[in-house]
């Protein structure tokens, strides 16, 4: 179902590929028959869909229809494959893995560990696979919050910049957010605020890591909302919220509890974030299956595209100083960290690693992220140099939220392109009529020695939505008087 889906294999499918074939971790081909007992589910995944790309590729698009065939007439695993492709399971296994090994270890020729950049703050490894991701470092540079699956959950974490002193500070939160940059400091440098549901109900919270108190902020009309950041000022939280479904960046006064919808269209915005000055907040915004960067003038309302639209995405994006940024990019295949001068346009690339960079947070002397590793993600340090100097401190200007101006709009063309794709598909604009079509048909016959002959009848059928229904219910026997018929709706 994965290859056949059709969809490309992203750069984090890859990764997670490139990772298992490098690190001999590939999961057996015999314990692929189902995914619950396993540990890594997406790898199964992923490895399922490389699996059918080899056939393909290898011995013809043909075979896959083959297989479907036999795996319908309940055809063994090991059958199907002396079959189809004339060899046993463990053999195919050997050519297979021997591809990927080949086509990783080529990828990964010349690229870097993170190490080579600055130490990691945490290390796990397979043996206990967790996730700490989602680091974000406070204002002083001091302490880093993430979020971890250390205990099987996900829960956050508070440790000191140089990876001691780890601690749980906030536990049992449902559907804790971790899209975009899940955690964002006050400049309080004790106060984080995060997303997370309750009962189905997606919420900002804003939590002291010093006592446990939290506080709750209920959007209304927000369906779902991610990524929150507290502007330099303290009085503006923006965040990702999904309305309608889509997913625009908003505004919250938070003291008054207003919402202000920055940008409206219907494209995917998200991970906002602000600049030192309060001013400006940068997002990334998916056009054509893309991401790309752009900054919106809060006050104007003029936007601007940071990044260009290319095959490949631009992702957490983070300002150094209200000229320079920093992103991460899979133009070459593998999500790396760039930095980028805002007003030159120019570019220039940090890192070259073999797996990939994610959730990047900046403080004057150095820059974490989450990398991953042998299936797990671990929090790295990349120690700064020459690439930006550290903005000078200043204080940020205050806007008011009445001079807040969205950008609205943007997507008339794409609008226009899907309305004409839509006109194709549309035949004619009669209302619909209902008509039913059987969905069970089932009789029965019989006879018995103290009932005779008996025989019955069941019928149901639905219209095409499933929404209407009807039941004919037919049962007879000799020693009924009268047939018995039982009709329902």
């Amino acid at each position: 179902a994965e290859y056949c889906a059709g969809y490309k294999n992203d750069s984090v499918g890859e990764m997670v590929l490139r990772d298992a074939a490098v690190k001999e971790r590939l999961i057996p081909l015999d314990m692929l028959n189902g995914f619950n007992h396993l540990e890594e589910v997406y790898l199964a995944y992923k490895q399922s869909r490389s699996i059918f790309e080899y056939i393909d590729k290898r011995y013809g698009r043909e075979k896959i229809s083959e297989f479907i065939k036999y795996f319908s007439g309940d055809v063994s695993g090991p059958e199907m494959f002396k079959k189809i492709l004339h060899k046993s399971p463990e053999n195919f296994e050997k050519e297979w893995m021997l591809y990927l090994k080949k086509k990783y270890w080529a990828q990964v020729q010349g690229r870097d560990e993170p190490a080579k950049y600055g130490p990691y703050l945490t290390k796990n490894e397979r043996a206990h696979i967790v996730h700490d991701q989602g680091a974000a470092i406070s204002p002083d540079g001091g302490r880093i919050a993430f979020i971890s699956t250390k205990d099987g959950y996900r829960d956050i974490y508070i440790m000191r910049h140089d990876g001691t002193n780890r601690k749980k500070v906030f536990s049992g939160l449902e559907f804790l957010e971790f899209e975009g940059f899940p955690i964002s400091w006050e400049k309080d440098n004790r106060t984080i605020w995060f997303a997370a549901g309750e009962r189905g109900i997606k919420k900002l919270y804003r939590g002291n890591i010093d006592t446990g108190n939290i506080e709750e902020y209920k959007i209304e009309g927000i369906e779902k909302l991610n990524s929150p950041e507290v502007s330099p000022d303290g009085k503006y939280a923006a965040f990702a919220g999904v309305v309608g479904g889509f997913s625009n960046i908003y505004v919250l006064e938070i003291e008054s509890g207003r919402v202000k919808n920055m940008t409206d269209n219907v494209f995917e915005n998200g991970s906002p974030g602000w600049s030192p000055c309060g001013k400006k907040i940068i997002f990334t915004e998916e056009r054509n299956e893309y991401s790309r960067i752009a900054v919106l003038d809060a006050a104007s309302g003029v936007k601007e595209y940071l990044t260009a639209a290319g095959p490949y995405d631009c992702l957490y994006p983070r300002f150094l100083s209200d000229d320079s940024m920093i992103f991460t990019s899979d133009r070459n295949g593998i999500f790396n960290l760039y930095a980028m001068d805002i007003e030159t346009k120019q570019e220039t690339r940090l890192t070259n690693v073999a797996n990939g960079v994610f959730y990047p947070s900046v403080s004057d002397d150095f820059i974490i992220y989450s990398y991953y590793e042998d299936a797990c993600y671990n929090i790295y340090k990349y120690l700064r140099g020459g690439e930006a100097e550290a903005a000078e401190e200043k204080e940020a200007e205050s806007i008011s939220f009445a001079e807040m101006t969205p950008v609205k709009g943007g997507d008339g063309e794409f609008l226009g392109h899907i309305n004409e794709a839509a006109a194709k598909i549309i035949k004619k604009e009669t209302e619909y009529v209902m008509e039913f079509s059987p969905d069970i048909v089932f009789a029965l016959v019989g006879i018995g020695t103290d009932m005779g002959v008996t025989g019955g009848a069941y019928l149901t059928g639905s219209d095409m939505l499933g929404n209407h229904n009807a039941c004919l219910l037919y049962t007879s026997d000799a020693a009924d008087e009268e047939d018995s018929v039982d009709l329902g709706g």
